[in-house]
């Protein structure tokens, strides 16, 4: 039960050109194999046909995606390699940005975890870009993002305070599984009984519960 519990929701996204089939399969093939390997169940594959570089806007399959992560059913992207999420650097390197930003790690299929930015040539170069652009709010790309923005790390861990308080999960439990998702405190601490109690206090009442 244990191993269920802690099993992490995994989605795929696939990037392809036009009249790509083959390059359909083998890019499905690649991310389902990496879920896995990785023990990750996936909860939907998502993708985009692309003729060039368009845009966040044009990407419908990740804005799915997105709303996906926003509604809390995801926990983890894989995708066959990073330059799938976007080919213009800066894109994806915003992408990547307000993934992580909400705790969401990114795989390549080949299991490699995409930091944001992925490498430190990109690091200066988005640097570079967000100084000239001051901010990302002026960025259209980056507000048309914002609209799916996905939860914080903090809301994600109230989340799962509020499902497993329902179903009856102790307190040190609770602070165990929370530590074991990556996810810290409003202080960015791991968890402990006393923040977690802190946290469901200030929480709404569970139906049902004390």
């Amino acid at each position: 039960m244990t191993g269920a519990a802690t099993t992490r929701r995994a989605a795929c996204y696939l990037s392809i050109p036009i009249g790509g089939e083959a390059e359909r399969a083998a890019q499905r093939d690649a991310v389902l194999g990496s879920a896995a390997a990785q023990a990750s169940r996936v909860v939907g594959t998502f993708e985009d046909v692309v003729a060039s570089e368009g845009g966040l806007a044009a990407r419908t399959g990740l804005l799915e995606l997105i709303a996906s992560i926003g509604r809390g059913e995801v926990d983890v992207v894989i995708v066959e390699r990073a330059e799938r999420i976007a080919t213009d650097t800066l894109l994806r390197c915003l992408v990547l940005h307000e993934l992580h930003a909400a705790g969401i790690a990114v795989f390549t299929a080949a299991g490699d975890d995409i930091a944001p930015p992925p490498a430190e040539g990109e690091a200066r170069t988005m640097r570079a870009m967000l100084t000239a652009a001051n901010t990302f709010a002026q960025l259209p790309a980056v507000d048309a993002l914002r609209r799916f923005r996905p939860p914080t790390g903090l809301a994600r861990a109230h989340a799962e305070i509020q499902r497993l308080r329902a179903a009856g999960t102790s307190l040190t439990m609770l602070a165990r599984k929370l530590n074991a998702m990556g996810l810290v405190d409003a202080d960015g601490a791991p968890w402990t009984r006393l923040s977690v109690l802190a946290a469901a206090r200030a929480l709404p009442p569970v139906p049902g519960g004390d």
